[in-house]
This record gives structure tokens, sequence and C-alpha cells, in this order.
């Protein structure tokens, strides 16, 4: 009765360490949308974009306007940028520098 009790606690314990894995697998992926524009920024080069920009283009008070409808990191750079009127050129070395956009 003891080995009973043992492996109904070892079993139950399993199960709760594979629905935990579960859970944080499945943990929907950042939102951007209202946060500020530089903590986009920054975020984006923590995922290997070596994105190069200035403080006077991408001042504190600037928010990210809409969610990126793209999932890969280059493009959601650009949608991000998008409605302040920036975009992305490539620099030197494959830097991605942030620049005022180019006008009509």
């Amino acid at each position: 009765m003891k080995n009973w009790c043992r492996g109904g606690f070892v079993i139950a314990l399993l199960l709760l360490t594979h629905a935990a894995a579960v859970a944080a697998q499945s943990v929907a992926p950042s939102k951007y949308a209202g946060r500020p524009l530089v903590d986009v920024l920054r975020e984006l080069q923590s995922l290997q974009l070596n994105i190069v920009f200035s403080s006077e283009l991408v001042r504190p008070e600037m928010r990210v306007m809409r969610e990126p409808k793209s999932t890969a990191p280059r493009k959601v750079l650009e949608e991000v940028l998008r409605p302040h009127g920036l975009e992305v050129r490539t620099g030197p070395n494959g830097s991605l520098l942030v620049v005022r956009g180019r006008r009509a």
C-alpha cells in the first residue's frame, strides 16, 4: 500500500510538472501596442537586431501606435517606426539605422 501511494504521488508530480511546462510554452508573444517605442527597440535589439538610433529621433514620449501584424523582428521594426515618420536603412556591418522617412 505504501508503494502504491508513493507511485501515485510521483505520477501526480510528473503531471503537474508537465502541465506547468505546457503553460509556459503557450504564453502569448509580447505585446507592443501602447509601449514606449524606445523600449520596443531595445527588446528587438535583444533579438539580435543591430538597431542604431538617436534619442533625437526616437523620443521618450513616442509610443507604439498599434500592434504589428508581422512576427518577424525586422518587419516588426518597420511597422512600429512607420507611424512616427521613421524608417530603417541598412548600415555598415549589417546594422539597421533608424532615420527620418523620405518625403513623397
